[in-house]
């Protein structure tokens, strides 16, 4: 983001031919950006994720306790 953002200020510094494009992919980029941040940080807390957290744990607490693999021979 901080490119996107580095390179639309220098075109509209600039006066450069890009720079109204720059502009609107820069406005573009942070918009989405936004909206991914924001659904990212609402899937945290649902209760679905939150479930698969605590089963993501659960697996890697017992993978560790047989070493560091999930079977000990590949055909098991």
């Amino acid at each position: 983001m901080v490119v996107v953002l580095s390179r639309a200020t220098r075109a509209l510094n600039a006066n450069l031919n890009s720079a109204g494009i720059e502009k609107n992919i820069a406005n573009l980029f942070c918009h989405e950006a936004s909206k991914r941040i924001v659904d990212s940080l609402s899937g945290l807390r649902a209760t679905q994720r939150l479930k698969n957290y605590s089963t993501m744990k659960s697996i890697a607490e017992e993978v560790l306790s047989n070493g560091g693999v999930v079977q000990n021979h590949p055909l098991d």
